[in-house]
């Protein structure tokens, strides 16, 4: 494996680690975690996410009532400004990973567009379709 590869490898990752997004992740990740609401909205969440996910594993379909818990429970989170934070942070990042992945691809397949097949914005930062 070439040594400018792997030098140029950790300079990303260096960049990535010290990205104003993933601060700004990590702040809001140990803010939502410290709130007693949006620990409990959490723990909650995941109790009925792995309740759906052993219901698909069986092959059962949710019921009108277990869709209605669901879409409540999407409420709570979206409602509790720790978690909103939270996602909206997460997604800042995942936007410029995207964008990192997609300008190694273009790179790799020598393409000068996005990758994308068609609705591509004209800088990729939005990712395929425009966000």
């Amino acid at each position: 494996m070439s040594i400018n590869v792997m030098e140029k490898a950790n300079e990303l990752a260096e960049a990535l680690s010290s990205s104003e997004e993933l601060a700004n992740m990590r702040i809001a990740e140990t803010a939502m975690r410290n709130d007693p609401d949006a620990a409990a909205i959490l723990e909650e969440f995941q109790k009925k996410q792995k309740e759906i996910f052993d219901m698909q594993q069986m092959g059962l379909a949710l019921s009108e009532q277990q869709k209605q818990s669901v879409t409540v429970m999407e409420s709570k989170m979206t409602g509790n400004e720790k978690i909103k934070a939270f996602m909206e942070a997460s997604h800042k990042f995942e936007i410029m990973l995207q964008s990192v992945n997609m300008t190694i691809s273009r790179a790799l397949s020598g393409d000068d567009g996005c990758g994308c097949e068609s609705d591509c914005s004209t800088d990729c930062s939005e990712g395929c379709g425009g966000g």
